[in-house]
Parts: C-alpha cells; structure tokens; sequence
C-alpha cells in the first residue's frame, strides 16, 4: 500500500513540475508577443506611411496627408497605424502614444503608453499596461518570476478614445476586458463603430455596432461574434474576418450579398500569422501559406480605372499586410524587378498616389548589404540583401530571431545556446558568431543564427 501511494505521489509531481514547465513557456510566449511585431506600414485614407529602418522616422506619400511634418518630423517611432484625416503611432524609446489630425485623433491620451495600437474611422484604440513593471529601456519585465509576469499580464486593459455610436451608445469605446492573467488580451483592432479584442489563446470578443454594407443591415456586433478561437482577426467598416487555430477563414459582421466581403475564397491554406489579414471598407484581404495575397469583397475596388493601374499582385510574396478604406500595401518577402522599388508594394483604389512608393524613397533597404545588427531594445528591425531577407538576425540575450519570415524576438529555453557576440563578421552578412553553453565555446556560421550546433 505505501509503495501505491509513494508511486502516486510521484505520478503527481511529475505532472505538476510538467504543467509548471509548460505555464511558465507558455508565459514566456505571451511576453514574447507583447513586445515584438510592431507595424511599421500604416494604409489610411489617401495616403500610406512607413517607418524609416534604423532611422525609426517616418517617411509618407500619397495627397491627402492629415497633418504637416512639423506635428511628427524627427519623432522616432516603434508603430504605426492610420485611418480617415489621422493616424497615430507610438514612440520608439518609451511606447508613449502621438496623435495628430482630426476624427479618430480627437481626445487621444498623448503619453500614455502602449503596446499595441489600433486606428478605426472615428475612434481608436491601444493596450496599455503597467510601466512600472517595463524596464523601457530593454522592453523586459524588472521582475521575470511567475509573480512579475501574473502582475504584468493582469494590468494589460484595453483604452479607447474617439467618438462613440451614440450619447447612450459607448459599446465601441467602453466594453468589459476579456483578457485574465492566465490568457491576456494580445491584440485589439478598432473599426469603422466595433472595437475587437482578441486574447493569447485565440478567445475574441467585439463590442459596437457593425454598419450595413451595400444593402447589409446594422449588427450588434457581440450577437455574431463567434465562439471559436482565432489565431489572428482584421476589422473592416462593415466586417470582420479571422483565421480559427483550426486554420479556417470566418467572416462576420454586417455582412452584404452584394459585396460580399463575408465570403472569402475556398481552397487555400492561410498563413493565420497576426498581421496577414488586412479589412477596409467592404473587403478583405489575407496571405495564403505561400505568401500570395487573397482579397475578396468589393468587386469595384480592384477592377476600377484606379485598380488598373495598380492592381492585385499574383507572382510576389508578402510577409505583411495593412489597409486602408481602398487601398493596401504589403511588405515584400523578396524584391522583384528593378521597376519596384523597396519592400513595400501597394494596390487597390489610389486616386492621391497613396500606391506610389517614390522610387527615390529611403525603405529601398534591399539594394544594401546585409549586415548583422542587434535589435536595439528588442525592437526587431528586418534585414533584407540583394538576395532577398536575410537571415543573419541577433537579439538582445535570452532572445532568438524567429526565422519564419516575419520580425520577432522569442525568447530562449534556459537549456538552448545564448548567441553572445559576432565575430569576424563582413559587410555582406557573412562571418561567424562565438555561443557559450556553460563552459563550452562554440562557432556557428550564420546559417545556424540560433547556436544549436
């Protein structure tokens, strides 16, 4: 009988150090989350921006920007979003939010820091958090024990400002946080009157009323919000569009026959990365698992006079995508010809140039060699060559680049390799890099970038 128990007991324990093991990496992949992947492309009305690499800077085109440079010029920026008369974004050395415009910018909490940012037609949205526990510096937690991440994950709150649907109507601005100390809110997106919100696990909930596209009648947006997780969402005007863990496109909304922005195409197998779905006004867009670019919705948005001059793209491959009301601009797995220039190529409806990237522009980064840089505060900056992306990438220590195509730093297992320095590196992104594992000293070629060797 005791050897029973004592085996119990054993069995117990085992399972309670595997589950500890699995919460502490599955908290280790919130934070990760959290601070990586910040846009650095903005679509709005009429015009389209990007941010600089290594300068952070903005850099515009398109003829109905909503404000002069003198409002933004020389503000370093960690994001980016727009809409209709405004955009925001948040600086880069403390993730304190800057608005500038009308509508959407109106009543903006100038200062108050973010982690996310999301811009919809009359109010706008972010994530703020606890500073107090955010070393800003490095964009790490002061204390990364269980306790110091429950308190950082419990004091992520979703803030919205702008207008609401109505006096008595504040749903799209005010609604209740789903997010939990166990599974937080990861991501928040503000559309034309619904406001999004979606936790680590794929739990969504959105709040507001979605308009009647083309027909379609008005919708309260939390009667046909569905049940499913998802490991990514977009919000349109009218709709919004995701992909479930289970990879599957879901529209809803207030969806039109007649647009048919609810009915995305069959067949494919999406990417379902945070950032692949793009929604404006009665479409959507999203990346295949090729990289290849999918819309559907408004046939008149890419079949007009505008769209024949810049229409959908079908033989490049995209890591990224952002929209606007009717146009959208993806960022560029490789470069194509020498007729595109930079990383960023956009299509749609583009009566104010928002579609042409100047070809003198400063985000033509893929004409320079690639050279190895450490991500400055954990804000990965992608490093393209000659040759497309290059995947010569370092992080700050205990964080690994994830070579999937997008920009992000994951954090290590204490078990793995930590790169510690480059050593005889070349201009090209050629050399070696110097890992430790306790005492041991080894060479890896940037080809094995994560010192598994």
């Amino acid at each position: 009988m005791a050897t029973f128990v004592r085996a119990l007991l054993v069995a117990a324990l085992t399972a309670s150090v595997a589950v500890a093991r699995v919460a502490a990496q599955n908290a280790a992949d919130v934070e990760a989350a959290l601070f990586s992947d910040f846009p650095d492309v903005a679509a709005g009305f009429g015009f389209t921006s990007a941010i600089i690499p290594i300068e952070s800077t903005l850099f515009n085109w398109g003829g109905s920007y909503p404000a002069a440079e003198e409002v933004y010029g020389g503000v370093q920026f960690a994001a980016i979003d727009a809409s209709v008369n405004y955009q925001c974004g948040l600086r880069r050395d403390d993730l304190s939010l800057l608005c500038w415009g009308t509508g959407g910018a109106n009543g903006a909490p100038t200062g108050t820091r973010f982690l996310r940012l999301s811009t919809g037609q009359f109010h706008a949205c972010g994530l703020r958090f606890d500073e107090s526990l955010v070393d800003l510096a490095t964009l790490s937690l002061r204390d990364d024990s269980a306790a110091g991440r429950t308190a950082f994950f419990s004091s992520i709150q979703p803030l919205c400002w702008g207008s609401a649907l109505s006096d008595s109507n504040r749903e799209n601005l005010e609604f209740d946080n789903i997010g939990t100390a166990e599974d937080p809110v990861v991501s928040i997106h503000a559309g034309r009157s619904v406001t999004c919100t979606r936790t680590f696990t794929g739990r969504i909930a959105c709040s507001g009323i979605f308009p009647g596209a083309s027909g379609g009648s008005e919708t309260e947006a939390s009667s046909v919000t569905p049940t499913e997780r998802f490991r990514s969402i977009s919000l349109g005007d009218s709709h919004a569009c995701g992909v479930t863990v289970d990879g599957v496109m879901q529209c809803f909304g207030g969806c039109s026959d007649v647009s048919a922005e609810c009915v995305p195409p069959t067949g494919e197998t999406w990417s379902g990365e945070e950032g692949t779905i793009a929604s404006g006004a009665s479409y959507s867009c999203a990346l295949n698992a090729d990289g290849d670019p999918r819309c559907w919705g408004s046939a008149s948005l890419f079949q007009s006079w505008e769209a024949t001059q810049h229409p959908l793209p079908t033989d490049v491959e995209f890591s990224e995508l952002r929209a606007g009301r009717f146009h959208l601009c993806g960022i560029r797995k490789t470069p194509t010809d020498s007729t595109t220039s930079g990383t960023i190529q956009c299509w749609g409806q583009c009566a104010f140039q928002e579609c042409d990237l100047p070809e003198d522009n400063p985000l033509s980064d893929n004409t320079v060699p690639c050279s190895p840089r450490t991500a400055t505060n954990r804000l990965c900056t992608r490093e393209t060559s000659e040759n497309g992306v290059c995947e010569v990438r370092s992080c700050q220590s205990g964080f690994v680049w994830s070579l999937s195509g997008r920009c992000t730093c994951q954090r290590k297992e204490v078990t793995q390799m930590v790169m510690e320095r480059q050593i005889n590196g070349t201009d090209d992104g050629a050399g070696f890099f110097e890992c430790r594992n306790g005492g041991t000293r080894l060479i890896v070629t940037p080809t094995d970038p994560e010192c598994t060797g």
